[in-house]
């Protein structure tokens, strides 16, 4: 435990500070390694040293023999690194992209979604990012027309047991209103489908 100042109350900081004793008689310290903070986490000073006098020179040190080493002597085996590297992030990043249980559930829902996407990851492949992009867009503009060109549509009578109107054709026992047609539409109205 560090004593009472006497002196100087700047001196009396930086001598407990150096013996590894913030006040609290060395808890700190032991409490952030247990806690599984690493030394390198623990305050340092301009010096590149840490407070409690350890130096931490080596691992620098160590990494600058490391590069002056590579410079030197393995510069034809790593000058093509680069793009290696680089193909590596791709391929990792495209693989993440890749989610094969969304791709069966949308099988499942419309495959005619699967077939764009299909479509357009061959593009890429065979002609590039942006033609396939394209492509792709035009072809989904084609698909949401033929969707809307054909759209749900549904006789809607109110049902008691629900407390809301419902279609006829899966619910025949909803009673439908007289003298009052309650249609359905499942999409908006364009030159597509106004007929």
């Amino acid at each position: 435990m560090a004593t009472a100042p006497t002196g100087d109350l700047s001196q009396w900081g930086a001598d407990r500070r150096k013996a590894g004793d913030a006040g609290d008689g060395g808890r700190e310290s032991r409490r952030r390694r247990l806690a599984g903070v690493p030394d390198r986490c623990q305050r340092q000073s301009h010096r590149g040293e840490r407070i409690d006098g350890r130096a931490e020179s080596a691992p620098a040190l160590l990494a600058a023999v490391a590069v002056v080493a590579i410079l030197l002597f393995l510069t034809g085996p790593v000058a093509h690194l680069p793009k290696a590297v680089l193909g590596a992030v791709i391929v990792s990043a495209a693989v993440g992209l890749v989610d094969v249980g969304a791709c069966r559930k949308l099988a499942a829902a419309d495959r005619v979604e699967v077939a764009i996407a299909a479509v357009t990851a061959a593009g890429v492949v065979v002609v590039g990012v942006l033609e396939a992009v394209v492509f792709a867009v035009g072809l989904t503009i084609l698909d949401a027309v033929r969707r809307s060109a054909r759209p749900g549509d549904a006789v809607l009578g109110y049902d008691a047991a629900l407390g809301r109107f419902v279609d006829v054709a899966q619910r025949p026992d909803a009673r439908v209103v007289p003298d009052v047609v309650v249609y359905r539409l499942d999409d908006r109205l364009f030159f597509a489908n106004a007929r």
